[in-house]
């Protein structure tokens, strides 16, 4: 049986663009998946557009209005996937992201957490990506790491990470803002256990 991959959209507000961010979730080639809508108290046609798509591979539930972080917190409960793919409900995904980063697991890598980088962004089409540069997007020490990102205050999309489920479940979203101190004490937790692979591949994250 091939590894289960639990996709979750949170969504609030989102009419205009979450057809788009689900379909392009129901289009990953991997085919052992399940998608999860998290409608975060949405006020406009959010919660009933997403509800068009419910099926035996994908839920949706709805919250009171409680943020994103919680919302993808509920969507992990309710997840099954032996990894999990966080997907923003303006933002789509290639169709070949998710069974591209399964194969290179499957090669031995045995990353706990992998992400796509140099990932590029594109408009309706994969073929009209262009690769952003990001000095993160390259194997090194965990410390070394965290020191580029806070000192050039980097941002890493998302949409990028597959994360192993056993890994992440250890890392809830803050439900609240906190401190960067936290963030990295947080991250320094964890770096014993974590392993990034890096791989070129086309994600829209915009």
């Amino acid at each position: 049986m091939k590894q289960l991959v639990s996709i979750i959209i949170p969504a609030y507000n989102c009419e205009r663009w979450v057809s788009q961010s689900i379909e392009s979730a129901l289009a990953q080639t991997w085919p052992n998946k399940e998608i999860i809508v998290v409608d975060d108290g949405s006020t406009d046609n959010t919660l009933s557009i997403a509800k068009r798509y419910e099926s035996k591979i994908l839920k949706v539930v709805h919250q009171e209005n409680r943020g994103a972080a919680a919302a993808r917190n509920t969507g992990l409960k309710l997840a099954q996937g032996d990894y999990i793919q966080y997907l923003d409900a303006d933002d789509l995904l290639a169709p070949d992201k998710i069974e591209t980063q399964i194969k290179y697991i499957e090669k031995g890598i045995n990353s706990k957490i992998l992400v796509s980088g140099p990932w590029a962004k594109f408009y309706y089409h994969p073929k009209s990506a262009k690769f952003i540069q990001n000095d993160l997007w390259k194997d090194m020490d965990p410390i070394e790491w965290m020191i580029i990102k806070f000192n050039k205050n980097i941002w890493m999309t998302i949409e990028s990470w597959l994360i192993s489920r056993r890994l992440i479940s250890q890392l809830f979203y803050s439900y609240i803002a906190i401190a960067k101190r936290k963030i990295l004490y947080t991250i320094m937790k964890v770096q014993k256990e974590l392993k990034a692979s890096f791989i070129s591949l086309f994600i829209y994250a915009e």
